[in-house]
């Protein structure tokens, strides 16, 4: 008989040192080439998260709502090595430049294999009419940079 062999503090809380990241390769059909996306850590997704609201109002901020599924993208595309590709710089050009198929596979497994409920943005979208927004300027500078 396997004996359940339980956590204890350092099982859980190894230190940033000892931090380890997933990684999953992503096929773009549109763009017929491959995206390699990294895991973020429970902190990173708060802030992610975070930084669609506005903490004074606490509405979201309308323009990171909308480009919610892209800011994520930028946060988790890395290349080969773990470095992240995109910066909040490449934001506009995503939206404009890139075909919708590959911007909802991209983001789908993104979502996914950040433990995030896969529903989480189709459900804002449709709240978005008993959602109350501010606009971007409106938003604080720490969020802005998340």
């Amino acid at each position: 008989m396997n004996e359940t062999i339980y956590a204890d503090v350092s099982a859980l809380l190894p230190g940033k040192e000892n931090r380890k990241r997933r990684y999953k390769d992503v096929p773009l059909p549109i763009r017929g080439v491959t995206v390699r996306i990294r895991s973020l850590f429970a902190g990173e997704v708060t802030k992610f998260q975070a930084s669609l609201v506005n903490k004074k109002t606490r509405r979201f901020i309308q323009d990171r709502f909308e480009e919610s599924t892209i800011r994520l993208i930028v946060l988790c595309a890395v290349d080969k090595n773990g470095t992240r590709i995109f910066s909040n710089e490449h934001i506009e050009q995503i939206s404009e430049q890139w075909d919708n198929v590959d911007l909802a596979c991209l983001s789908g497994d993104c979502t996914k294999h950040c433990g995030m409920d896969e529903d989480e943005f189709e459900n804002l979208a449709k709240n978005s009419g008993k959602i109350q927004f501010d606009s971007e300027n409106s938003g604080s500078e720490e969020a802005a940079a998340a």
